[in-house]
């Protein structure tokens, strides 16, 4: 069951951001002007937090239009992606998008030749599906899905040129290109073979022709050239490209960080954790901000600097202190204080930070500290 989860989740996420596609010549989608869905779109992903305030009066000012509660689960979806775990973000979307479906719902019945009705309905239910993910609703979370990817289907078939429409299709067919055996079956039931030069070409139309997806279009293909492709370099334009379009997106700073530290350029990635650790907006993701502290502090000590080291550990303990859900990664943070006293030669403190790691937090972190704890005692 777990692996047929993983293949509604690709379709799933894939269309749970609200997006909207430039489609008439009057510069406008559902009479809303182009020009500020963009402005709130930008918002949102620079992290700015008068993003909430436009949708609400987006909202206020066109009640029964299906757009802004669109933007808004769109907002809540990416936030509670970027927190990790956040149970208060999750209900929230929840509650938001089951509401949203019905008034989209409504809309798309009193407008049936609107394919942007049908489009705003279509990634409702997408959200709605990753709805039923997250409560193991398999088939529920199916129906949805293949709702969702018929009625954009459909919107292609008449609307070529409607671009943010291809990105589910894109993301799938890439991912689906080389597909392991498990997703195979999932695939066929959604009609997907995959094609990995397709996708690419798709969401490379989004990214340069949407109107709503560009952003997240990039950052997928940021992705899949990272890790399906094997494509540092690529992926390193696309980051690029996304910092300097939404400097204050802190995700976007660790993502091109950790491709940096895992290519071996460690100074690199601590100047890209360093920034996202000084802005202000990492103080909206708990999670994301101890594991910056924690990676800087690796960073340290492997370059030897070990009281530096040391104080990026406390500070990730410091950060991880009252996160119930954090006792994973606070097992690594004392890991690493441990580590960092060993080997500035404080041997007592070292013993006594590695004794703290409990095996019900983190099994694995359990166990690297009771081999560092027997070297301690082997001198």
């Amino acid at each position: 069951m777990v692996s047929f989860s993983h293949g509604v989740r690709i379709f799933a996420f894939c269309g749970s951001l609200a997006s909207v596609s430039t489609l008439v010549a009057d510069d406008s989608f559902l009479d809303i002007p182009h020009a500020t869905i963009s402005g709130i779109i930008h918002k949102m992903y620079d992290l700015d937090s008068s993003a909430e305030q436009e949708i609400s009066k987006l909202i206020e000012t066109y009640p029964n239009s299906p757009v802004g509660p669109l933007l808004e689960s769109g907002r809540l979806f990416m936030l509670q992606g970027y927190a990790m775990v956040d149970k208060d973000l999750k209900e929230e979307f929840e509650r938001h998008s089951f509401r949203a479906l019905k008034l989209a719902k409504t809309f798309y019945r009193d407008n049936r030749d609107s394919a942007e009705a049908r489009y705003c309905l279509a990634m409702l239910e997408l959200g709605i599906a990753r709805y039923h993910i997250d409560h193991r609703n398999w088939f529920r979370a199916l129906f949805k899905t293949r709702s969702g990817l018929r009625h954009l289907r459909k919107i292609q078939e008449s609307y070529p040129d409607f671009h943010d429409a291809k990105l589910p299709f894109g993301m799938a067919n890439c991912y689906l290109d080389n597909a392991p055996s498990y997703l195979k079956p999932f695939a066929l039931l959604v009609g997907f073979k995959g094609d990995m030069d397709l996708g690419l070409a798709q969401l490379k139309d989004v990214r340069d022709k949407g109107l709503f997806l560009n952003l997240e279009s990039s950052a997928n293909l940021a992705e899949i050239h990272w890790y399906l492709r094997k494509d540092k370099e690529s992926a390193r334009r696309e980051l690029k490209s996304l910092i300097q379009k939404c400097p204050n997106n802190v995700m976007f700073l660790r993502m091109i960080g950790v491709l940096e530290m895992n290519d071996q350029r460690k100074e690199v990635a601590r100047e890209y954790f360093l920034t996202a650790l000084d802005k202000p907006q990492i103080d909206m993701f708990q999670r994301l901000r101890t594991e910056l502290l924690l990676k800087t502090g690796q960073i340290h000590h492997g370059e030897g600097e070990f009281d530096e080291a040391l104080q990026y550990a406390n500070k990730a303990i410091s950060s991880a202190e009252d996160g119930r859900t954090l006792k994973g990664i606070r097992s690594w943070a004392f890991f690493l204080r441990g580590a960092s006293l060993h080997g500035s030669g404080a041997l007592e403190e070292a013993r006594d930070a590695f004794e703290s790691i409990k095996e019900s937090e983190n099994p694995h972190v359990f166990k690297l500290a009771r081999r560092e704890l027997k070297k301690l005692e082997t001198g």
